[in-house]
């Protein structure tokens, strides 16, 4: 094809050709670096798989940054990923996830929770004056906490409001 050009001729095509190879590998880039939604965020992290029975949930509060999912990272770390968590907490399709002792097996709620509450570092104090009002402490772990979010969805609604009262404090 390029044995008929002159020898300039054949370096103008070669320099086409390359130009247009780093335009294709530049655009290829571009495309795999676009910021994944919230929604697909939040999707790619709860439909994990596992030979186990459970993914056990590694949380902000309990697991060192470096540690923690990808994703579940991404989303904590961008608060415009709130007003989507905020819709998710009502979710009570199960997932693979647990917390050991706590709850098992997770909701896509239960784990928009969890991600809201390591996203705004609810601290104690909310937790032992707010979030556990209507809660009677049996085990004074937070076991009770997710028990009394699983017993019914008035219980559940009751904790997303309290989340909804502490985003508006902030």
């Amino acid at each position: 094809m390029l044995s008929g050009l002159s020898g300039w001729q054949q370096k103008e095509e070669f320099v086409k050709v390359k130009i247009m190879l780093f335009f294709f590998i530049f655009s290829i880039t571009l495309i795999s670096c676009k910021e994944k939604s919230a929604n697909d965020l939040f999707e790619s992290f709860v439909q994990k798989t596992s030979n186990e029975k459970y993914i056990i949930l590694k949380t902000a509060d309990l697991t060192p940054t470096e540690s923690l999912d990808g994703d579940y990272l991404k989303i904590i770390e961008n608060h415009d990923n709130t007003t989507y968590l905020l819709e998710k907490v009502k979710s009570i399709k199960e997932t693979k996830y647990c917390i050991p002792n706590l709850v098992c097996p997770m909701t896509e709620g239960d784990i928009a929770i969890c991600m809201l509450i390591d996203m705004y570092q609810m601290f104690d104090a909310y937790f032992d004056t707010v979030m556990y009002e209507n809660i009677q402490r049996k085990t004074d772990s937070a076991k009770d906490f997710w028990n009394y979010i699983h017993i019914s969805e008035d219980n559940r609604n009751e904790i997303i409001k309290k989340i909804w009262l502490l985003l508006d404090l902030i």
